[in-house]
C-alpha cells in the first residue's frame, strides 16, 4: 500500500500502511516487472550476496506445505523458519491474501469457511497446489538480512525503483500481513540476536549515578527511562530474535547471577506465549496476550524503552521518551518528550556507527506513538529494540479441589 508524506505527524518521515511502498525519484508506477530489475546491483551491497534469493509459489509448496501434515510431535514451527526460502508461514494458508486460498470469504460464517476447509482436505488441497491460484500472497524475491546496512541497503534499493518491501520475522500473522506477493520481502529470522548471541551484553544493570546526563547519542536513554519506571535492567532485543531466545537470555543471566549472589533469580521478562512469535511483531500489535505478568507489568507496548529502525527515506535511528511526568491513571509515568538520533554510518559495523542530529528534521514524538500501537508497526524496519525488565516473582501453585492452577 502506498505511503503519503503526513507533514502534521512525521514531518519529512513518510507516514505507512500495509507494508512498505516507496516511490522512486521518477514516481514509478505498480505493476513493475520486478525481474527485470538489477538485483546484483542491490546484492553487491550486501554483507553477503547469498542472502537475496528469488522465490515464489513452488517453494511455499514444496518447502513449507509438507510440513503442516505431520503429527503435532512430528511438526514444529522451527522446522518452518529454517526453510531457505523464507516464505513459510504459522499457519497452511496464510501463504494466500487474507489466510484464504480462495478470494471472496469474508461474509462466510466461521462454520462454512470450516466446511470449505474440509472439502480442501478431502480434494488432496488441489487447491493450494495450483500455482496460478492468485490467491497466492508470496513475494518475488526474500532478503535475510543480518546487519543494518542489509536493511539500509534494501530500502535505497526499493526506494530507488519504486517497489514494495514487506517484512516479517516468525510468520505469526493470522491476516497473512507480513507477507506479500510482488515485493522485496525482508525476513528478519537471520538479523543479529543481540540478546542470545555469545558473550552478550545486551542485559545491562542500571545504576543511576553511573549515567552519563550529557547523552547526546542517546545510549543511557533507555535507562534513563528504566530508572523512572523503578525498573532495574534493561534488555537490548536484535530484529531476528524470538522469545525462545529472549526467554533464554533472560533464564541464563539470572543462572549466573544466582550461581555468584545465591539470592535467587533476578530479573523478569514480559512477553508472548510462544517461543517461535517474535518479540516486534508481538509487540507492535500491542502485545495484549501474554504469559509472563502481564496483568501485573502491562501491555507489550508498554515494556518499550527505545527503538532503532531504518525509515522509508532510508535514516538509521534510534529513539525513546527523555521526558515524563507521573499522571493519574498512567501504570508508568507519561511520556512528554521524545527524542531521536541518527546513525551517519549504517552501512559500516557497528563498532563504527556514528549517532548524532538527523541531516533533516523528524518527528520522533509523532513516531514513538505511531509505532508502539498507531499502525501495527509499519513505519519502517525494527532492527532492535530495548526492553524494561522487571524483578523476578517466584512461581506460585495453587490447588483447587483435585487440580493444580
Amino acid at each position: 500500500m502506498n505511503f503519503r508524506t503526513h507533514h502534521g505527524l512525521l514531518g519529512a518521515v513518510p507516514f505507512l500502511l500495509g507494508s512498505l511502498r516507496l516511490e522512486s525519484a521518477d514516481g514509478a508506477a505498480a505493476g513493475i516487472d520486478l525481474s527485470s530489475l538489477p538485483w546484483n546491483e542491490l546484492r553487491t551491497s550486501l554483507s553477503d550476496e547469498n542472502i537475496l534469493v528469488e522465490t515464489g509459489p513452488d517453494d511455499y509448496i514444496d518447502q513449507c506445505y509438507p510440513i503442516f501434515p505431520l503429527l503435532d510431535e512430528d511438526r514444529s514451527h522451527y522446522d518452518l523458519l529454517k526453510q531457505p526460502s523464507g516464505v513459510c508461514m504459522n499457519q497452511l494458508f496464510c501463504g494466500f491474501k487474507g489466510c484464504s486460498p480462495v478470494a471472496n470469504v469474508t461474509d462466510l460464517t466461521i462454520w462454512e469457511k470450516w466446511q470449505m476447509y474440509e472439502d480442501f482436505e478431502k480434494d488432496n488441497f488441489a487447491v493450494l497446489k495450483d500455482l496460478s491460484n492468485p490467491s497466492y500472497n508470496i513475494p518475488n524475491y526474500v532478503l535475510f538480512p543480518k546487519v543494518a546496512g542489509d536493511v539500509h541497503a534494501a530500502v535505497a534499493f526499493a526506494k530507488e525503483h519504486g517497489i514494495e518491501l514487506s517484512v516479517k520475522n516468525s510468520g505469526h500473522s493470522y491476516t497473512g500481513a507480513s507477507t506479500k506477493a510482488n515485493t522485496l520481502h525482508l525476513n528478519m529470522n537471520q538479523y543479529r540476536r543481540y540478546a542470545s548471541e555469545p558473550g552478550s551484553e545486551a542485559l545491562v544493570e542500571c545504576v543511576a549515578d553511573q549515567l552519563d546526563l550529557d547523552d547526546a547519542t542517546l545510549a543511557n536513554q533507555p535507562c534513563r527511562a528504566a530508572l523512572a519506571r523503578n525498573k532495574k535492567a534493561t534488555l537490548r532485543v536484535g530484529g531476528g530474535e524470538n522469545f525462545d531466545k529472549v526467554y533464554s537470555a533472560v533464564k541464563a543471566y539470572n543462572e549466573a547471577w544466582n550461581a555468584t549472589n545465591g539470592d535467587g533469580y533476578r530479573h523478569l521478562i514480559v512477553g508472548g506465549g510462544a517461543g517461535t512469535i517474535s518479540p516486534l511483531g508481538w509487540t507492535f500489535q500491542g502485545g495484549l496476550g501474554g504469559n509472563t505478568n502481564g496483568r501485573t507489568h502491562g501491555f507489550g507496548v508498554d515494556q518499550v524503552l527505545q527503538l532503532e529502525m531504518v525509515l522509508p527515506l532510508g535514516h538509521h535511528v534510534r529513539f525513546g521518551p527523555t521526558e515524563w511526568i507521573e499522571a493519574e491513571g498512567f501504570r508508568y509515568p507519561r511520556t512528554t518528550k521524545v527524542e531521536g538520533v541518527c546513525n551517519s554510518h549504517p552501512s559500516k559495523d557497528e563498532s563504527e556507527w556514528i549517532w548524532g542530529l538527523c541531516s533533516e528534521p523528524i518527528d520522533f514524538d509523532g513516531l514513538w506513538f505511531a509505532q508502539n500501537g498507531g499502525g501495527g508497526g509499519t513505519y519502517g524496519i525494527v532492527t532492535s529494540i530495548y526492553l524494561q525488565l522487571h524483578e523476578y516473582l517466584p512461581l506460585k501453585t495453587f490447588t483447587f479441589g483435585s487440580g493444580a492452577f
